[in-house]
């Protein structure tokens, strides 16, 4: 009788143990990635460079994601600085990164974001802004230490996009609209979820914001404002008189990065173009080698970003796939 109880127990006991053990294998299974594309990712070569930019430093392990639905870049600059979300080595938690624009070296990181998902990065010649999911938030930082100056908590779980217009910043979330008050943080506005995007974009430039914010902001997007013209993707538009004044129709795979003269992307066989902010004509670019013929799948290898930095001259294409950032010179010949 002892011995078929203790038979009982070892058995008992060996099941119990296969069930933790298979369990185990299985979650561990669940977080470790599917495929390890980073390890064997492609290496980008600069092989013609031609007009007004001339390579200047470059980062080959820096991992940046890309999440669909969002209207902002992870990617900015400003202040002779370039401000990014990201990790290095190898794909991993988020921080927000800043680097000195002629060398490339770290200035500061940050990571405020609670363990939050980031939404995007916006910024001004005074601040960098932020957005966070989960517990959706704004922060205000200081450019030169990274230091949060305000944070804003909003309603609902997510920010699929925010802009900052002037003083003010637009902000939707999944339950709400707000303007907020970009220096302070103070919530002008909180606009009820019956309320459209353009009669709350109507509002913004009832209260001194951009004569084009009533025109509705698409996720996929960027808006880029100058004095004289306001740029949706690679279309530029007289803030004026709203007319349509040149379209890029290429296949573009990034944003754009926009100064007064020049407005940068990257198409999809790996070129960064600068374009003649007035008339859209390609005036310089750089070739990037090999040429892939689609883009990635997993979020960090289809991530391609353009930031330009008109203070500090330079421009900056970022080529996810690769995990490299490059920063070109611009010219002024």
């Amino acid at each position: 009788m002892k011995l078929g109880t203790t038979r009982e127990k070892l058995t008992k006991y060996g099941v119990v143990s296969l069930i933790l053990l298979l369990g185990w294998l299985y979650v561990r299974a669940s977080l470790e990635p599917k495929d390890k594309w980073w390890e064997d990712r492609i290496s980008y070569q600069i092989v013609e460079v031609n007009g007004a930019l001339e390579e200047l430093w470059s980062h080959s392990a820096l991992f940046v994601d890309k999440r669909g639905g969002l209207c902002l870049s992870f990617i900015v600059a400003a202040d002779k600085k370039v401000f990014i979300i990201g990790n290095f080595d190898q794909p991993g938690s988020e921080t927000l990164i800043a680097l000195d624009a002629l060398k490339g070296t770290l200035l500061w990181s940050n990571n405020s974001s609670d363990n939050s998902q980031y939404t995007g990065l916006s910024v001004t010649s005074n601040f960098l802004y932020s957005g966070s999911n989960w517990k959706p938030t704004i922060r205000a930082y200081d450019l030169d230490t990274g230091e949060v100056l305000w944070s804003k908590r909003l309603s609902g779980r997510y920010i699929p996009c925010f802009r900052v217009i002037e003083n003010l910043i637009y902000v939707e979330t999944n339950n709400d609209r707000y303007l907020i008050q970009a220096d302070t943080g103070k919530a002008l506005h909180n606009f009820d979820r019956t309320v459209t995007a353009e009669e709350a974009h109507r509002l913004v430039g009832q209260l001194g914001g951009d004569p084009m914010a009533q025109t509705k902001l698409e996720y996929f997007e960027d808006v880029v404002l100058t004095e004289e013209m306001l740029f949706r993707g690679a279309r530029a538009i007289d803030r004026q008189t709203g007319e349509l004044l040149w379209e890029f129709k290429g296949r573009i795979i990034s944003n754009v990065g926009v100064t007064p003269s020049t407005v940068y992307l990257i198409t999809q066989d790996r070129k960064l173009l600068g374009l003649d902010a007035r008339n859209g004509e390609v005036i310089t670019w750089v070739q990037f080698d090999p040429i892939p013929a689609t883009v990635g799948t997993h979020g960090y290898d289809n991530a391609f970003y353009v930031a330009a930095d008109e203070e500090a001259g330079i421009v900056y294409a970022f080529l996810g796939d690769g995990a490299q950032l490059f920063a070109f010179r611009i010219s002024e010949n």
